[in-house]
């Protein structure tokens, strides 16, 4: 019954308001993604605050409004004769275009946040970003074929965030190393 009316509550508010929605709710779940890195798969003793809060940011600042705004011009304009057609083309559009260009943005992001010169950030992306955007092709064709094809437009934001908890738990382990 709770989660009914939080779930309708959610669906209201992102009816009412889907960019603020989609932010909001980008920057908790990538900054709880974090603090289950940092507890869970890395173990600290204690939470690195500064951490959390710029993976919240970048949810904030850079992945939210970014990822809203690729999944609307794709809806507008990745068409096809059939509606099979027109997921595969988001897909691959969202893979091979979308996909490298944003792990490389939140790659540089990242590491300059961290206080690296752009010469440590070039090399922390060439050294991260080949397995990083390996790991992504095993987890977000699958992932986007369905979201693509069954998730309201207004929902897949936070589709992919909820499964990008999972994603963020690894992206804030890799990007620690």
């Amino acid at each position: 019954m709770a989660l009914s009316r939080a779930w309708n509550g959610y669906l209201r508010m992102s009816s009412q308001h889907p960019w603020k929605t989609t932010i909001v709710g980008t920057g908790l779940l990538m900054a709880t993604g974090d603090l289950i890195s940092q507890k869970v798969v890395e173990k600290k003793p204690s939470i690195e605050l500064s951490r959390t809060m710029r993976f919240a940011a970048l949810g904030v600042f850079y992945v939210a409004p970014v990822s809203r705004a690729w999944f609307v011009f794709l809806q507008r304009n990745v068409n096809g004769s059939t509606p099979l057609i027109a997921v595969l083309k988001r897909v691959a559009c969202d893979q091979f275009l979308f996909a490298p260009l944003s792990l490389t943005t939140f790659l540089f992001l990242n590491s300059l946040l961290q206080g690296k010169t752009l010469e440590q950030t070039k090399q922390y992306w060439r050294s991260n970003f080949p397995e990083v955007y390996r790991a992504n092709l095993y987890v977000w064709p699958g992932v986007q074929l369905l979201n693509f094809s069954v998730i309201p437009l207004d929902q897949r934001v936070l589709f992919v965030q909820v499964v990008a908890l999972f994603w963020n738990i690894y992206l804030a382990f890799k990007t620690q190393q």
